[in-house]
């Protein structure tokens, strides 16, 4: 059973198939159910290949009265994003690259060299740390030292807005709806990099999982 999960839908799963296993897409807001035992973890990763995305496990005993939604949403802030997790950091770090470049270059131009040139070292850095991670069969340091680094460049983003560089055009300060665009403009970016710092937590979580941490 496939059931299609769509943002508006709100049927809880407990009515669907209650006392298996959910299947919550990470990324396509689909779902199916399962029989627990020893193979759900082959259907999971057969259902995952199926609709082309991965996929995370939710028992219905846990949360039996949630919305689908509610279940992805869950699924998300647990960092269980499934079989190709690193992947998925991937190609959600790429596209937070390039958002940030986007942004960095309408900071004001006497910050260029300095707080944007920064934020930017510490993305890139960011980046090294997760190909880093990814070779390496003992992660422990690595991940650490990526947990640190993504708490840097929250930090650094946040001083950003604090000193309201979010609202400059072609760095250039405006005072037309500056400080709506600042709030839109850090509100986005941020929600990226708290996504991102939860694959991160899920990531590490896992290698301790696994004991080889």
């Amino acid at each position: 059973l496939v059931h299609q999960c769509p943002e508006v839908q709100l049927m809880p799963p407990a009515q669907i198939c209650s006392g298996r296993i959910i299947f919550i897409s990470t990324s396509s807001m689909k779902c199916a159910c399962s029989r627990p035992g020893a193979g759900a973890a082959l259907r999971m990763a057969a259902f995952g290949a199926r609709i082309g995305t991965t996929i995370a496990p939710i028992r219905t005993t846990a949360w039996g009265s949630a919305s689908p939604v509610t279940l992805y949403k869950r699924a998300i802030a647990s960092g269980k994003m499934g079989v190709n997790s690193e992947a998925i950091l991937n190609r959600k770090y790429v596209e937070f690259v390039k958002l940030l470049n986007i942004y960095l270059n309408h900071f004001p131009r006497h910050e260029k060299y300095a707080l944007a040139n920064r934020i930017r070292d510490t993305a890139y850095e960011i980046y090294d740390l997760i190909t880093e991670a990814q070779k390496r069969y003992l992660k422990k340091t690595t991940l650490t030292n990526l947990d640190i680094t993504h708490e840097k460049l929250r930090m650094q983003l946040s001083l950003a807005n604090e000193l309201g560089y979010f609202g400059f055009i072609g760095g250039k300060e405006t005072k037309q709806d500056q400080n709506e665009l600042a709030r839109h403009r850090y509100l986005v970016i941020s929600a990226i990099v708290d996504e991102l710092g939860r694959m991160i937590g899920g990531w590490i979580q896992k290698i301790k999982d696994d004991k080889h941490w």
